[in-house]
Protein backbone atom coordinates (compact mmCIF):
# COMPACT_ATOMS: atom_id res chain seq x y z
CA UNK A 1 0.00 0.00 0.00
CA UNK A 2 1.09 3.67 -1.01
CA UNK A 3 2.25 5.65 2.07
CA UNK A 4 2.88 9.41 1.92
CA UNK A 5 1.10 12.03 0.19
CA UNK A 6 1.59 11.76 -4.00
CA UNK A 7 3.05 13.97 -5.76
CA UNK A 8 3.32 14.76 -9.53
CA UNK A 9 6.62 14.75 -11.61
CA UNK A 10 6.89 17.96 -14.15
CA UNK A 11 6.48 15.23 -17.06
CA UNK A 12 3.35 14.08 -15.59
CA UNK A 13 2.33 17.26 -14.79
CA UNK A 14 2.55 18.19 -18.82
CA UNK A 15 0.91 15.36 -19.70
CA UNK A 16 -2.23 16.16 -17.55
CA UNK A 17 -2.22 19.47 -18.86
CA UNK A 18 -2.60 18.25 -22.64
CA UNK A 19 -5.05 16.17 -21.50
CA UNK A 20 -7.29 18.78 -20.19
CA UNK A 21 -6.84 21.45 -22.79
CA UNK A 22 -7.64 18.69 -25.20
CA UNK A 23 -10.33 17.45 -24.14
CA UNK A 24 -11.99 20.37 -22.62
CA UNK A 25 -9.81 23.84 -24.42
CA UNK A 26 -8.76 24.56 -20.51
CA UNK A 27 -5.66 26.11 -20.36
CA UNK A 28 -4.12 24.71 -17.19
CA UNK A 29 -0.59 26.10 -16.40
CA UNK A 30 2.25 25.24 -14.02
CA UNK A 31 1.06 27.63 -11.26
CA UNK A 32 -1.92 25.19 -11.13
CA UNK A 33 0.50 21.80 -10.00
CA UNK A 34 -0.51 22.61 -6.32
CA UNK A 35 -4.12 21.97 -6.86
CA UNK A 36 -4.21 19.30 -9.29
CA UNK A 37 -2.08 17.50 -6.33
CA UNK A 38 -4.09 18.80 -3.33
CA UNK A 39 -7.30 17.53 -5.22
CA UNK A 40 -6.79 14.21 -6.64
CA UNK A 41 -3.94 12.79 -4.64
CA UNK A 42 -5.75 11.04 -1.97
CA UNK A 43 -8.49 9.97 -4.55
CA UNK A 44 -6.30 8.35 -6.67
CA UNK A 45 -4.75 6.37 -3.90
CA UNK A 46 -8.13 5.30 -3.46
CA UNK A 47 -8.35 3.52 -6.67
CA UNK A 48 -5.63 1.48 -6.16
CA UNK A 49 -3.13 3.85 -8.27
CA UNK A 50 0.76 4.41 -6.42
CA UNK A 51 1.69 7.72 -9.56
CA UNK A 52 -0.30 10.21 -11.10
CA UNK A 53 1.20 8.61 -14.03
CA UNK A 54 -0.76 5.46 -13.53
CA UNK A 55 -3.47 7.43 -13.05
CA UNK A 56 -3.41 9.16 -16.39
CA UNK A 57 -2.78 6.39 -18.12
CA UNK A 58 -6.31 5.31 -16.49
CA UNK A 59 -8.20 7.93 -17.60
CA UNK A 60 -6.38 8.15 -20.92
CA UNK A 61 -7.71 4.76 -21.77
CA UNK A 62 -10.95 3.93 -19.79
CA UNK A 63 -14.10 3.82 -20.94
CA UNK A 64 -15.19 5.14 -17.25
CA UNK A 65 -16.82 8.74 -18.49
CA UNK A 66 -18.19 8.94 -14.32
CA UNK A 67 -14.41 8.83 -13.57
CA UNK A 68 -13.33 11.66 -16.09
CA UNK A 69 -16.41 13.53 -15.04
CA UNK A 70 -15.14 13.28 -11.49
CA UNK A 71 -11.38 14.22 -12.68
CA UNK A 72 -13.08 17.45 -14.63
CA UNK A 73 -15.30 18.51 -11.59
CA UNK A 74 -12.04 18.60 -9.27
CA UNK A 75 -9.56 20.31 -11.49
CA UNK A 76 -12.00 23.41 -12.36
CA UNK A 77 -12.67 26.32 -10.15
CA UNK A 78 -16.66 26.69 -8.66
CA UNK A 79 -15.78 29.87 -7.36
CA UNK A 80 -18.92 31.60 -6.91
CA UNK A 81 -21.61 32.60 -4.39
CA UNK A 82 -25.45 34.27 -4.84
CA UNK A 83 -25.21 38.04 -6.37
CA UNK A 84 -21.66 37.70 -7.53
CA UNK A 85 -20.42 41.17 -8.98
CA UNK A 86 -24.07 42.75 -8.01
CA UNK A 87 -23.59 45.68 -10.10
CA UNK A 88 -24.82 43.67 -12.77
CA UNK A 89 -27.87 42.47 -11.50
CA UNK A 90 -28.93 45.99 -10.40
CA UNK A 91 -28.30 47.08 -13.80
CA UNK A 92 -30.65 43.95 -14.82
CA UNK A 93 -33.31 45.21 -12.36
CA UNK A 94 -33.03 49.06 -12.95
CA UNK A 95 -32.33 49.24 -17.10
CA UNK A 96 -31.85 45.25 -18.65
CA UNK A 97 -35.18 43.78 -18.12
CA UNK A 98 -37.11 47.08 -19.05
CA UNK A 99 -34.43 47.19 -22.01
CA UNK A 100 -35.38 43.69 -23.36
CA UNK A 101 -39.21 44.12 -22.70
CA UNK A 102 -39.25 47.02 -24.80
CA UNK A 103 -37.07 45.86 -27.59
CA UNK A 104 -38.80 42.67 -27.52
CA UNK A 105 -42.69 43.63 -26.73
CA UNK A 106 -42.75 41.90 -23.42
CA UNK A 107 -41.31 38.12 -24.76
CA UNK A 108 -40.94 35.03 -22.97
CA UNK A 109 -37.34 36.25 -21.59
CA UNK A 110 -35.04 33.64 -21.96
CA UNK A 111 -31.66 33.60 -20.31
CA UNK A 112 -28.41 31.50 -21.01
CA UNK A 113 -25.99 31.16 -17.98
CA UNK A 114 -22.54 30.22 -19.32
CA UNK A 115 -20.21 28.60 -16.79
CA UNK A 116 -23.06 27.72 -14.12
CA UNK A 117 -20.89 25.67 -11.92
CA UNK A 118 -22.70 24.52 -8.87
CA UNK A 119 -25.84 27.56 -9.49
CA UNK A 120 -25.28 30.05 -7.74
CA UNK A 121 -25.56 32.27 -10.66
CA UNK A 122 -28.63 30.84 -11.93
CA UNK A 123 -30.67 30.70 -8.64
CA UNK A 124 -29.68 34.36 -8.26
CA UNK A 125 -31.31 34.99 -11.23
CA UNK A 126 -34.24 32.67 -10.65
CA UNK A 127 -35.31 35.18 -7.73
CA UNK A 128 -35.20 38.33 -10.09
CA UNK A 129 -37.28 37.10 -12.87
CA UNK A 130 -39.60 35.43 -10.16
CA UNK A 131 -40.04 38.23 -8.42
CA UNK A 132 -40.60 40.41 -11.75
CA UNK A 133 -42.94 37.80 -12.73
CA UNK A 134 -45.05 38.08 -9.50
CA UNK A 135 -45.20 41.91 -9.29
CA UNK A 136 -46.05 41.96 -13.49
CA UNK A 137 -42.89 43.40 -14.61
CA UNK A 138 -42.26 40.28 -16.65
CA UNK A 139 -44.53 38.47 -18.66
CA UNK A 140 -42.68 34.92 -18.48
CA UNK A 141 -39.44 33.71 -18.52
CA UNK A 142 -37.15 30.67 -19.21
CA UNK A 143 -33.30 30.41 -17.31
CA UNK A 144 -30.89 27.43 -18.47
CA UNK A 145 -27.68 26.68 -16.95
CA UNK A 146 -24.95 24.82 -18.90
CA UNK A 147 -21.31 23.87 -17.73
CA UNK A 148 -18.49 21.40 -18.85
CA UNK A 149 -18.39 19.84 -15.54
CA UNK A 150 -21.39 16.94 -14.63
CA UNK A 151 -21.07 16.83 -11.06
CA UNK A 152 -21.19 21.15 -10.57
CA UNK A 153 -24.53 20.57 -12.52
CA UNK A 154 -26.04 17.70 -10.64
CA UNK A 155 -25.37 20.15 -7.81
CA UNK A 156 -26.97 22.99 -9.05
CA UNK A 157 -29.82 21.39 -10.46
CA UNK A 158 -30.32 19.97 -6.28
CA UNK A 159 -30.03 23.79 -5.60
CA UNK A 160 -28.72 22.90 -2.04
CA UNK A 161 -26.16 25.84 -0.62
CA UNK A 162 -24.28 26.53 2.53
CA UNK A 163 -26.50 28.44 4.90
CA UNK A 164 -23.97 31.49 5.07
CA UNK A 165 -24.58 31.92 1.56
CA UNK A 166 -28.07 33.92 3.20
CA UNK A 167 -25.72 36.61 3.74
CA UNK A 168 -24.66 37.34 0.23
CA UNK A 169 -28.71 36.96 -0.69
CA UNK A 170 -31.28 39.86 0.56
CA UNK A 171 -33.76 39.60 3.20
CA UNK A 172 -36.59 39.60 1.02
CA UNK A 173 -35.60 36.55 -1.46
CA UNK A 174 -34.90 34.33 1.64
CA UNK A 175 -38.64 33.12 1.85
CA UNK A 176 -37.90 31.38 -1.34
CA UNK A 177 -35.72 28.98 0.42
CA UNK A 178 -35.83 26.49 3.00
CA UNK A 179 -33.75 26.17 5.85
CA UNK A 180 -32.74 22.90 7.62
CA UNK A 181 -29.81 23.17 9.70
CA UNK A 182 -26.41 24.23 7.81
CA UNK A 183 -27.79 24.20 4.53
CA UNK A 184 -30.82 25.96 2.23
CA UNK A 185 -32.76 24.55 -0.25
CA UNK A 186 -34.06 26.22 -3.33
CA UNK A 187 -38.18 26.05 -3.18
CA UNK A 188 -39.81 24.50 -6.39
CA UNK A 189 -41.20 27.69 -7.04
CA UNK A 190 -37.62 29.03 -8.08
CA UNK A 191 -36.55 25.39 -9.76
CA UNK A 192 -40.18 25.34 -11.83
CA UNK A 193 -38.54 27.65 -14.72
CA UNK A 194 -34.78 26.48 -15.17
CA UNK A 195 -33.41 24.02 -16.89
CA UNK A 196 -29.84 22.39 -17.37
CA UNK A 197 -27.12 21.32 -19.72
CA UNK A 198 -23.85 19.92 -20.23
CA UNK A 199 -21.88 21.53 -22.98
CA UNK A 200 -18.20 22.60 -23.87
CA UNK A 201 -19.10 26.81 -24.24
CA UNK A 202 -15.64 26.37 -26.78
CA UNK A 203 -16.61 24.09 -29.27
CA UNK A 204 -16.26 25.17 -33.34
CA UNK A 205 -19.82 22.64 -33.53
CA UNK A 206 -21.08 23.01 -30.42
CA UNK A 207 -25.30 22.70 -30.02
CA UNK A 208 -26.95 24.96 -27.99
CA UNK A 209 -30.22 24.27 -26.87
CA UNK A 210 -32.03 27.88 -27.61
CA UNK A 211 -31.16 31.08 -28.55
CA UNK A 212 -31.57 34.12 -25.40
CA UNK A 213 -32.30 37.79 -24.84
CA UNK A 214 -29.63 37.56 -22.03
CA UNK A 215 -26.48 35.20 -21.43
CA UNK A 216 -24.53 35.40 -18.52
CA UNK A 217 -20.68 34.69 -19.55
CA UNK A 218 -18.69 35.63 -16.42
CA UNK A 219 -15.19 34.99 -15.87
CA UNK A 220 -15.58 31.97 -18.00
CA UNK A 221 -13.24 33.68 -20.86
CA UNK A 222 -10.02 33.86 -18.90
CA UNK A 223 -9.33 30.07 -18.14
CA UNK A 224 -9.22 30.16 -22.23
CA UNK A 225 -6.90 30.77 -25.08
CA UNK A 226 -7.46 33.44 -27.28
CA UNK A 227 -8.39 31.51 -30.26
CA UNK A 228 -10.75 29.32 -27.79
CA UNK A 229 -12.20 32.70 -26.59
CA UNK A 230 -12.99 33.85 -30.15
CA UNK A 231 -14.94 30.47 -30.31
CA UNK A 232 -17.04 31.29 -27.37
CA UNK A 233 -17.39 34.75 -28.89
CA UNK A 234 -18.87 33.50 -32.15
CA UNK A 235 -21.01 30.66 -30.22
CA UNK A 236 -22.58 33.60 -28.18
CA UNK A 237 -23.50 35.61 -31.60
CA UNK A 238 -24.96 32.57 -32.76
CA UNK A 239 -27.62 32.33 -29.85
CA UNK A 240 -27.92 35.97 -28.79
CA UNK A 241 -31.01 37.58 -30.32
CA UNK A 242 -30.32 40.92 -31.80
CA UNK A 243 -30.92 43.42 -29.23
CA UNK A 244 -30.27 40.81 -26.33
CA UNK A 245 -27.43 41.61 -23.28
CA UNK A 246 -24.77 39.89 -22.98
CA UNK A 247 -22.74 40.17 -19.37
CA UNK A 248 -19.03 39.43 -18.53
CA UNK A 249 -16.55 39.23 -15.78
CA UNK A 250 -15.56 42.39 -14.50
CA UNK A 251 -11.98 41.58 -15.28
CA UNK A 252 -12.24 40.14 -19.08
CA UNK A 253 -12.64 42.24 -22.21
CA UNK A 254 -13.94 41.74 -25.68
CA UNK A 255 -11.30 43.99 -27.04
CA UNK A 256 -9.40 42.62 -30.27
CA UNK A 257 -11.64 40.04 -30.78
CA UNK A 258 -14.33 40.15 -33.39
CA UNK A 259 -17.81 40.72 -32.55
CA UNK A 260 -20.51 42.41 -33.19
CA UNK A 261 -21.37 43.69 -29.48
CA UNK A 262 -21.70 47.04 -28.02
CA UNK A 263 -20.41 47.98 -24.58
CA UNK A 264 -23.25 49.45 -23.14
CA UNK A 265 -21.70 49.37 -19.50
CA UNK A 266 -19.21 48.27 -17.12
CA UNK A 267 -18.67 44.14 -18.48
CA UNK A 268 -22.10 44.35 -20.78
CA UNK A 269 -22.64 44.51 -24.23
CA UNK A 270 -25.68 44.74 -26.56
CA UNK A 271 -26.03 42.29 -30.03
CA UNK A 272 -26.11 44.89 -32.57
CA UNK A 273 -27.29 44.26 -36.29
CA UNK A 274 -24.26 44.69 -38.70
Amino acid sequence: MFKGVLQVKPDEFKRFRDLIEKKIGINFPETKKSLLESRLASHIVKLGFDSFEKYYKYLKNTDDIEEFDYFIDRITTHTTHFFRENSHFDFLINNGLKLINDHFNRPVIKILSLGASTGEEIYTLALIMYFHKKNGLVRDYEIHGADISKNALLKAKEGVFNKNQLNNIPKKYHNCFKITGETIKAKEILKNNLRFFLLNACKVDQKFPDVYHIIFCRNILIYFSKPLQQNIINNIILILNNGGLLFTGQSESLYGFTHNLKKIGSAIYQKIIV
